[in-house]
């Protein structure tokens, strides 16, 4: 009983304390109302002998004993302190001690090499910009020669560009090279000898591009257009 007391926490021992004086206070009132109980039913019952002076303190004193006894089991089930056995509340085996500590310290991930965890971000590279020219009949007919196709006028200003392409086909070479290059934005070329802002192969050009989200403005050199491209 000692080690019991000795390993209770001071809020544990204050529970039992008001356990006890509860019970103490409940053996008390039931004793003294057993003890009325009999008086009054010895009266009514048994008329033709007087209490003896033993009968009604016995009979407090044993209702006491069972009313303490009814009032500690009943405390006990509504879980006022900490209930019977050293073990403490809750499931166990009351030996107060807690259950085996692993002493695997092994790591669940491996770490990452060090070249792995230091190596920089390498910044994606730059776009460059994707130049379209819109040709006019005079750099038509001296590229194509003969008889000129004029809804060929679209070229992709490359340092040597060698194809013309039609809008259509135009769309589909700028949407491929989009594939690889999501944020592509394209710069439409109008030279001296091109046709005009007002044209309506340029507008066409100028409304798909803006619809795509992929304009990114006009270009005027003072100069003619490039002869150097030929047909394919």
């Amino acid at each position: 009983m000692t080690g019991v007391l000795a390993s209770l926490s001071v809020s544990d021992s204050a529970l039992l304390l008001l356990k006890i004086l509860i019970t103490l206070v409940g053996a008390v009132l039931i004793g003294l109302l057993v003890g009325f109980a009999y008086k009054t039913g010895r009266r009514l019952l048994v008329t033709s002998k007087a209490v003896r002076a033993w009968e009604v303190p016995t009979s407090r004193l044993v209702g006491a004993g069972l009313g303490g006894w009814l009032v500690w089991v009943l405390l006990g089930n509504f879980g006022v302190g900490r209930g019977p056995g050293p073990g403490g509340p809750g499931p166990g085996t009351g030996t107060g001690q807690t259950g085996p500590v692993s002493t695997d310290k092994r790591p669940t991930d491996k770490p990452k090499p060090t070249s792995e965890r230091t190596r920089p971000t390498e910044p994606p590279p730059a776009v460059e910009d994707l130049r379209v020219a819109v040709l006019g009949m005079d750099a038509l007919r001296a590229i194509q020669g003969g008889k000129v196709d004029i809804k060929t006028c679209y070229r992709i200003e490359k340092p040597r560009g060698k194809e013309l392409f039609s809008l259509e086909d135009l769309k589909k070479k700028i949407n491929e090279r989009r594939e690889k290059a999501p944020k592509l934005k394209v710069v439409m070329v109008l030279y001296k000898d091109s046709p005009v802002e007002d044209n309506r192969f340029v507008k066409d050009l100028e409304r798909w591009l803006v619809a795509e989200e992929i304009w990114k403005g006009l270009d005027q050199p003072d100069e003619e257009a490039p002869r150097l491209v030929r047909r394919q």
